[in-house]
């Protein structure tokens, strides 16, 4: 008789399997270094009536009070909500925060648009 040889189990093959998916489940899972709570979202007009709102477009311009205003003229607030237009990039953005914490804005509130699918 000769010998033949034994090909793989089917159990070596579900195992091999089972350890390749955990190994890239492990690396595409995303972990944060420290607990984070999660910011809640509310009502934009809520807000609204508590602390004014800048108006920022896509294009960089800035609005309070219905009116286009420059960083200098940014209201003097320690809260106040920000609504930008969903295609306003960050580096349009970034001034405006860094000019409201120059000037003792404590909190900014963002307001953004409920997702449809979010109810």
């Amino acid at each position: 008789m000769k010998h033949r040889d034994i090909p793989s189990s089917a159990m070596t093959d579900v195992a091999f399997l089972l350890l390749f998916f955990f190994l890239i489940l492990a690396v595409t899972t995303k972990t944060t270094p420290v607990k984070i709570e999660q910011a809640q979202s509310q009502d934009y007009q809520m807000l609204e009536k508590e602390y004014p709102i800048l108006y920022l477009t896509k294009d960089g311009i800035l609005y309070y009070q219905n009116k286009p205003i420059d960083l200098a003229s940014l209201p003097k607030e320690k809260e106040l909500c920000i609504m930008a237009d969903a295609n306003t990039q960050f580096k349009d953005i970034k001034p405006i925060l860094d000019a409201l914490q120059n000037q003792g804005t404590g909190k900014i509130h963002c307001l953004v648009k409920e997702a449809d699918n979010a109810r």
